[in-house]
């Protein structure tokens, strides 16, 4: 089987609807931003974990919900995630473009944020925006992972153990 879902990414430097498709979703981890005031669109660029320098420009709809569940203070928005997902309705211009939408966000109150969000150039629509909760790797699963990691080290190290033990008997042969 030959995988052609590589060949629909778009060829850019952020994170695009179509990377999303319709109603797919992503959640990222902030790494960083960058933020400049000199760029005409897109000020606020977001990197995550695994974004391979592609990194999420949110709109400026988006930036507005961030700011208002998490702050002004960007240095503040490291490690705390994101769900994304691809809406299709998002329109610019006189047509639907597709966009990221912000799904549910994390460190917010566990009853969530609630936004206006810009629909179109005239209306503003009520949302709220949930909690994300991320479920974590039960302890006991992580504990095995680390032990058979162990093991996997200690065996490769009695195996090239024995090989320098047996290049060494030989070379006193």
């Amino acid at each position: 089987m030959i995988d052609m879902s590589a060949a629909m990414k778009a060829k850019s430097d952020q994170l695009n609807f179509v990377d999303l498709g319709v109603d797919g979703e992503l959640l990222i981890t902030i790494e960083h931003i960058n933020y400049e005031e000199t760029r005409d669109q897109q000020k606020v660029w977001i990197y995550y974990e695994g974004c391979n320098n592609r990194p999420y420009k949110p709109s400026l709809g988006m930036i507005r919900v961030l700011i208002g569940a998490w702050g002004a203070d960007g240095d503040t928005w490291v490690r705390k995630s994101i769900l994304l997902y691809g809406e299709k309705a998002v329109t610019f211009g006189k047509g639907e473009v597709g966009g990221i939408r912000i799904r549910s966000l994390s460190d917010i109150p566990k009853e969530g944020y609630t936004a206006f969000i810009q629909k179109n150039k005239r209306v503003r629509v009520k949302q709220t925006i949930p909690l994300l909760i991320i479920e974590a790797a039960p302890i006991a699963d992580i504990d095995q992972q680390w032990i058979d990691a162990a093991r996997a080290d200690i065996s490769a190290l009695e195996q090239i153990t024995d090989e320098m033990y047996k290049l060494r008997i030989q070379s006193l042969l």
